[in-house]
């Protein structure tokens, strides 16, 4: 018979097994596991179900700025803490920026010591407080971080009236809660409602679009003041122009972007939630050391069991005749089993799983792993053409801003274009932006030496190109300095496996040949 004592806990003695204190301890400790790890799943799927709940219904037209906030938050959560969002973020920020960019400003045509507009993008990029925030290499992957988080980047311009001088600092996406557009255009933004606060001071105000310069600037717009930019407003501040880059837009407006990381969340967590369950059947299986079965009495079984607990260790277990004992299986507990999950993960940010995860996996040849296909390829070059296009509208307004200010020597006619200012400049004074990311290159060195090779033998190419290739397929720094050591002086091929003696007989044959001193 069962009794029960006074906490409520049933004694298990005649008819069924004896349960002591310490196991009734791990049971309690076991269920309070269960019950936390229930709790913090509910919390994620609310989470989960706040971020998709607008999103997927508002998506035919403009998700509200708040779903995207809460879906960018969850995003940055994860890209900050999960260790396959953190890859995602870095290496995708690596393909764009990891080898740098190089932004020059020239007159086509024209020696740039005749010229200010190399002197002001040079100016202009390299100053310390744009370096920093927005030009630099560290800022441009703090940004990349931030469209793959957010989707949405806003930089905004603080302009000198009488220097023309332009500080760009970045706005965050929590603060530019409303874009407005053009009548009836929604690929031209006019303006951005920013909502900001300094310490208990709340703020809001409109600030003008990088492009938008009406010649009738309004004070107002449905009651909220107007920042123009080079304009100095008590109690607000200063002015700024604002440069928006945006990317995978969302809803048939696409007034705002989502982050590159949003669509693979919902399977990142499951495939969390997948390697958990089975770190958690691991953990449960590692801690039973043999299965012992009997055909006879349970109740004499489990006796026994518990006899030989409460002994010390390197006891003697009693069983009948029909007892056996068996170690556990892992048979079907393999995390491997999860690949699908971080496919799809994958897929979302936009890399191969072999990178993703950094490991090629049995079925994944290594040339599989380190080979950057086509299309990723296309991606990211896609990528860094928005890059470039944000960098020279950025140089462009400071162009203007240049030749408007009274006190620089840029020179220029600006006028009003509909509600835009253009600059016209002087005959043959037209500024050209270069913003030149090196090329993005596969990193399987030895099927490109193969390649190389195979070119050298069909005996078709010139010595000096196969030297060039080599080289450059090799990243020498110099490779011009290393051509100029296997060249003679007229430029001709010298074999560099040529003997000293034999070099200096072919050099005198040609001096004699063409009349010279030997």
């Amino acid at each position: 018979m069962t009794s029960t004592d006074p906490a409520g806990i049933p004694d298990m003695t005649e008819g069924g097994a004896f349960v002591d204190a310490e196991t009734l301890a791990v049971e309690r400790a076991n269920m309070q596991l269960a019950v936390e790890r229930a709790e913090e799943s509910l919390r994620d799927l609310q989470r989960e179900d706040r971020g998709w709940s607008l999103i997927g219904a508002g998506s035919t037209d403009a998700p509200a700025h708040a779903t995207l906030l809460g879906n960018a938050d969850l995003v940055r959560g994860f890209a900050d803490s999960h260790p396959m969002f953190v890859r995602a973020k870095t290496v995708r920020a690596a393909y764009v920026f990891g080898e740098g960019v190089t932004i020059t400003g020239y007159v086509d045509g024209v020696d740039k010591a005749a010229t200010l507009v190399d002197d002001v993008v040079r100016e202009f990029v390299e100053d310390v407080g744009n370096t920093g925030a927005w030009f630099g290499h560290t800022a441009a992957i703090e940004r990349e971080h931030d469209l793959f988080c957010d989707g949405n980047l806003f930089a905004g311009h603080w302009v000198n009236p009488r220097t023309g001088d332009v500080k760009v600092r970045v706005i965050p996406f929590n603060e530019i809660t409303q874009v407005r557009t053009a009548p009836g255009d929604y690929a031209t933004p006019h303006l951005y409602l920013r909502q900001w606060s300094e310490g208990t001071r709340q703020f809001k105000a409109w600030l003008p679009d990088l492009d938008y310069d009406p010649a009738a600037k309004p004070i107002r717009v449905d009651g909220v003041p107007v920042l123009w930019p080079g304009r100095t407003y008590p109690g607000l501040g200063n002015g700024c122009a604002v440069l928006r880059v945006r990317v995978n837009p969302v809803g048939r407006s696409a007034v705002w972007g989502v982050g590159d990381g949003w669509s693979a969340l919902t399977w990142v967590r499951r495939y969390s939630a997948f390697l958990q369950d089975t770190q958690a059947l691991y953990e449960a299986l590692t801690k039973i050391a043999r299965y012992v079965s009997s055909k006879g009495n349970p109740a004499a079984t489990a006796r026994a069991a518990a006899q030989a607990t409460l002994g010390p260790a390197g006891g003697t277990m009693y069983g009948d005749a029909g007892s056996s004992i068996s170690t556990p299986s892992f048979n079907g507990v393999d995390p491997s089993l999860g690949r699908p999950y971080a496919a799809m993960v994958a897929a979302g940010v936009g890399l191969p799983v072999t990178v993703l995860t950094a490991d090629p996996g049995q079925e994944g040849a290594r040339a599989v792993a380190e080979t950057l296909d086509r299309p990723m390829r296309l991606a990211f070059q896609a990528r860094q053409r928005v890059w470039a296009d944000a960098y020279r509208a950025s140089i462009m307004f400071k162009l203007r801003m240049c030749v408007e200010a009274p006190n620089h020597g840029l020179k220029g006619t600006v006028r009003q274009v509909g509600d835009r200012k253009m600059v016209d400049w002087p005959q043959g004074q037209e500024p050209v932006i270069d913003v030149i990311f090196p090329d993005i290159q596969d990193d399987n060195l030895e099927a490109a030496v193969e390649a190389v090779s195979k070119a050298a033998g069909t005996n078709t190419l010139h010595p000096l190109t196969i030297a060039r290739l080599l080289l450059t397929v090799l990243e020498v720094e110099d490779v011009e300095g290393e051509l100029a050591r296997i060249t003679g002086e007229d430029g001709e091929w010298v074999d560099p496996q040529m003997s000293t003696a034999m070099a200096a007989g072919m050099d005198a044959a040609r001096r004699a040949r063409q009349g010279d001193d030997l």
